[in-house]
C-alpha cells in the first residue's frame, strides 16, 4: 500500500511536473508539438535583423529607464541584434518572473518592440505557464508545497518499488 496508494493520489501532480519539465527540458521540440494544436509566438528578438556592433550604446541603466514602468526582473544585452531586452513585471505574469519583454534600441534608446509571455493564443498561454506550475508558484504556497511532497512521493515510490521488485524476483 506504501507504494500503491501515493502514487494514485499523487499521479496529477506527477503528471504536471512531468509535462513541464518535458516542456522546459526542450523548449524547441515543445514548440513544435504545440504548433500542432495552437500557433505559439516566437519572442521578438528572434525576428529581429542582425546588425553591426553599436558603437556607443545607451546603457543598460538608460534602456531600463526607457522601458516601461515597473520592477525590472532582468535585462539581456542582444549585441548581434543592436537591442537591449529588458524584463519586466506586469499584472499578466502568472509567477514572480518577469514576462513583459521590451526590446530597447542600443544605439538611440527607441523602443523597438514590446511582447507579454502571454500572447495572444492558447500555445502562447501554454508556455508561459509550464514554469509557474513546475516550480509550484502558480499556486503560491499551497502549490509549492503540492510540488515539494510530489517530489518526495515520487522518491518513495523508486525505493518502494525496487523493494517490491527485490522481494517478488525469483530467488
Amino acid at each position: 500500500d506504501l507504494h500503491r496508494a501515493p502514487g494514485m493520489w499523487f499521479w496529477p501532480v506527477t503528471v504536471v511536473l512531468a509535462v513541464t519539465g518535458v516542456a522546459l527540458a526542450w523548449p524547441d521540440d515543445s514548440r513544435e508539438v504545440v504548433r500542432l494544436v495552437s500557433p505559439v509566438s516566437e519572442r521578438l528578438d528572434f525576428e529581429l535583423p542582425d546588425v553591426a556592433p553599436v558603437a556607443h550604446p545607451i546603457g543598460i541603466d538608460r534602456a531600463i529607464a526607457l522601458g516601461p514602468p515597473g520592477g525590472v526582473d532582468s535585462v539581456r544585452p542582444l549585441s548581434d541584434k543592436g537591442v537591449y531586452a529588458v524584463r519586466t513585471f506586469d499584472p499578466r505574469d502568472v509567477d514572480d518572473q518577469g514576462r513583459l519583454w521590451t526590446y530597447v534600441a542600443m544605439a538611440d534608446g527607441r523602443i523597438v518592440g514590446q511582447r507579454h509571455d502571454v500572447g495572444d493564443s492558447a500555445g502562447d498561454t501554454f508556455f508561459a505557464w509550464q514554469y509557474a506550475l513546475h516550480s509550484g508558484q502558480a499556486f503560491g504556497l499551497v502549490g509549492r508545497w503540492l510540488v515539494f511532497v510530489g517530489g518526495v512521493v515520487t522518491a518513495m515510490l523508486c525505493v518502494t518499488g525496487v523493494l517490491l521488485w527485490a522481494r517478488r524476483r525469483p530467488r
